[in-house]
């Protein structure tokens, strides 16, 4: 081999360069390309053999990855990703066992929120639940306000028999997502070991009787009353604590929540005003003003009661949450989206704002614009397969069909048994060409997995259409109705599938049917329109 010259090592830095360039615009072809004319000029590296890896990777040469990462190792054990791309490349093949090992060294090396998330995925796969539990807690450390990852080792936590640890997650959750969906629920259902609750109550009880002058003990007492739902004894104790703080506005705003809690809706309203009454400028009583209104589904109410709120805390993302999703109920379009944008960028994590606006932007057809939010939505919950249902739906609309069912192909080699996902792939290849075998055999597997999913049954008569069998299409489709499909595209399937069959006026019913429940659906209106233009063609 000839000597080395700076001329040399300068071309070899240069192509490495252009390759770290080209793979951060994902043009990973490119990138392989500069990498390889670096391999070519430089003694052997393990980091440009990983970053060829990755590249290869990328480009879904799996085996040709998975070589190259092992090259790499050879070299330098240490280098993390090319444990990573050998470990998701075992995993895309099918070789889940043989994915655990590299997974966790790359965790173990950069502590990589991809690896981690694809170890926790595959060892669930393969039932290894208690070594979860390592992984699960790195995750929550690395993106704490991930609630959904805290609610994911609560319920694992539960299964393993270790109640007393899956409370404290939920109870992190409960100290900052109040109105976590179902949160409430779950930690009264670990609460009622009896035993601990009761223990709890008759300990404060008796601090209470000793020191009733010590009002924390009793607003604990309070507290654990509530949480064991011994309404009538919490409000004896709540009247205490007014007697001894009449200018408090708390007791009633605690009454208000007990008598809501207990379905005596009017009650509530009148404990928040005479809290209003005694600090109308407090924010906390517009708090729960805004969260009573917005249970009753009293939009314009809760609306201005957020407004308030947030006048105090300009950042209170329950608040800007709640605006928002007022501002959808009350068809302010313009106003929600851009009250979507500010809850977006105060909550960095959730990916719901990002949603509800592409949902906005569904409704104007604008699908490229749709796109490009249900992608930062997907990039905020990559696991979350009806956001990538959502997200290819989106994909497909706007034109990018390749990358709407290739995402759907990676997210299925991750999640094989994911139901949903499975679907939409299923469905997304009968929309737009792809095999009719293949897809028969997705939407199998999905029915086999969720047999009551409206949507999977929806896909199933919608493909028995495609194949020209109307009556099994028509039962199918049927069948998704019962179970709930109310959905606007499951109805004009039906219909086409009716009219397909010669049953106009049937055809007509079940789109008046659906318009029942949607009825400002442009789908279904312009259904109807044709099917009467058609009827009244008709002899």
């Amino acid at each position: 081999m000839p000597p080395d010259t700076l001329q040399r090592r300068v071309a070899a830095m240069s192509a490495f360069a252009r390759g770290v360039a080209a793979e951060f615009q994902d043009e990973y072809s490119a990138a392989l390309e500069g990498y390889r004319e670096a391999a070519r000029l430089s003694p052997p590296s393990a980091q440009i053999l990983t970053r060829q890896a990755s590249c290869l990777f990328e480009l879904r040469e799996l085996d040709a990855a998975r070589e190259m990462a092992e090259r790499a190792l050879a070299l330098d054990s240490l280098q993390a990703e090319a444990h990573w791309v050998r470990g998701i490349s075992l995993a895309s093949r099918g070789n889940l066992e043989a994915a655990v090992g590299p997974l966790r060294r790359a965790t173990e090396l950069g502590n990589d929120r991809r690896a981690l998330h694809a170890l926790v995925n595959i060892l669930e796969q393969l039932g290894r639940r208690s070594e979860l539990l390592e992984p699960l807690g790195a995750l929550i450390e690395a993106a704490p306000s991930m609630l959904r990852l805290r609610e994911r080792r609560a319920r694992l936590l539960i299964e393993l028999g270790r109640e007393a640890e899956a409370l404290k997650d939920l109870q992190a959750i409960l100290a900052t997502t109040p109105d976590y969906p179902g949160i409430h629920e779950r930690v009264e259902a670990l609460l009622p070991l009896p035993e601990k609750l009761e223990a709890r109550i008759a300990f404060y009880r008796e601090l209470v009787e000793q020191h009733p002058g010590v009002l924390d003990f009793r607003w604990k007492l309070v507290r654990d009353l509530m949480q064991g739902e011994r309404w009538d004894a919490a409000e004896m104790h709540l009247a205490a604590l007014e007697a001894a703080e009449p200018a408090n506005p708390l007791p009633m705003l605690q009454r208000a929540l007990i008598a809501y809690r207990q379905g005596r809706t009017a009650r509530a309203f009148r404990e928040i005003g005479r809290a209003d009454s005694l600090a109308p400028e407090l924010p906390l009583v517009e708090l729960w003003k805004m969260r009573l209104h917005f249970s009753e589904r009293q939009a314009d109410s809760a609306l201005v009661a957020a407004e308030r709120l947030l006048e105090a805390r300009p950042h209170a993302v329950e608040a800007l949450r709640v605006r928002a999703i007022c501002l959808l109920d009350l068809g302010r379009e313009s106003e929600a989206f851009r009250a979507l944008d500010a809850w977006a960028d105060q909550d960095a994590e959730d990916p719901q704002p990002l949603a509800l606006a592409a949902s906005l932007l569904r409704r104007r057809e604008e699908w490229d614009e749709g796109a490009a939010l249900m992608r930062q939505a997907f990039e905020r919950a990559p696991e979350d397969s009806q956001l990538l249902v959502d997200l290819t739906l989106f994909l497909g609309r706007s034109g990018a069909v390749e990358e709407a069912e290739q995402r759907l192909r990676d997210f299925i080699a991750d999640h094989p048994r994911d139901a949903i996902a499975l679907n939409a792939l299923g469905y997304l290849l009968l929309e737009h060409g792809g095999e009719l075998a293949e897809a028969r055999e997705l939407l199998e597997r999905a029915v086999e997995i969720d047999p009551s999913n409206p949507a999977i049954l929806d896909s199933i008569g919608w493909l028995w259409y495609k194949e020209g069998e109307l009556g099994r299409a028509e039962k199918w489709l049927k069948r998704a109705v019962r179970q709930g499909g109310q959905h606007p595209e499951i109805i004009a399937h039906l219909a086409r599938v009716q009219t397909a069959r010669r049953r106009l006026p049937e055809a007509l019913e079940t789109i008046e049917e659906g318009l029942r429940h949607h009825p400002r659906d442009s789908g279904l209106q312009t259904l109807r329109e044709e099917l009467e233009a058609e009827d009244a063609r008709e002899p």
